[in-house]
């Protein structure tokens, strides 16, 4: 089971592998795509919507768990709010 998405995983399966880290033809004649930006990936989108949030104790519940809690925490919060829309 992973938190990340399928795209994110694979490619950071593959930079701890040492394999590079590519756009796939099919998706690069859209502009489409995912590549390694330095120590990060970006994945490129059509249409998005940027979320800023401040959530309310946040920073007192991550230096309380375990890194993980916080991911699944953020993963299961942000999948209510696509819920929304």
């Amino acid at each position: 089971h992973s938190i990340f998405p399928p795209a994110v995983g694979r490619d950071l399966i593959r930079q701890q592998s040492g394999k590079p880290l590519t756009i796939s033809p099919s998706r690069r004649s859209f502009g489409l795509g995912h590549m390694s930006l330095g120590g990060s990936v970006a994945q490129m989108h059509q249409e998005v919507t940027i979320l800023f949030t401040d959530i309310v104790g946040f920073t007192a519940m991550s230096q309380t768990v375990a890194p993980q809690q916080v991911m699944e925490f953020l993963h299961k919060l942000f999948v209510r709010f696509d819920e929304l829309v």
